[in-house]
């Protein structure tokens, strides 16, 4: 059985590509048989989507706390977080930064 090879080893039968759909975005690409992804963007977003749950349940669970600035109840993703908003949190800033 006589096989062509190219400069990277690969012969004729995996070097063969044809037109398939992207599994992440649908985008058709020009691909041999086992690829799926049409770039490493997607093939990186498809893995990220695949194992989001269990990183989510890998972190840990933390108790509701009082905002420092308005009182509502947050739970926060972090343990030292203190603001439960962007906007409270800038609220503070400009509350440390005003003359006295």
């Amino acid at each position: 059985m006589d096989m062509r090879r190219d400069a990277t080893g690969a012969t004729e039968h995996t070097m063969a590509r044809s037109l398939r759909s992207c599994v992440s975005c649908g985008v058709a690409f020009a691909g041999t048989a086992r690829a799926f992804y049409c770039s490493q963007r997607c093939k990186r977003r498809a893995f990220s989507e695949r194992h989001r749950e269990e990183r989510r349940a890998l972190r840990p669970e933390h108790p509701p706390r009082a905002c420092a600035v308005c009182g509502g109840l947050f739970t926060p993703i972090h343990t030292n977080a203190r603001y439960c908003t962007h906007a409270c949190r800038q609220q503070a800033y400009r509350q440390r930064q005003a003359p006295p």
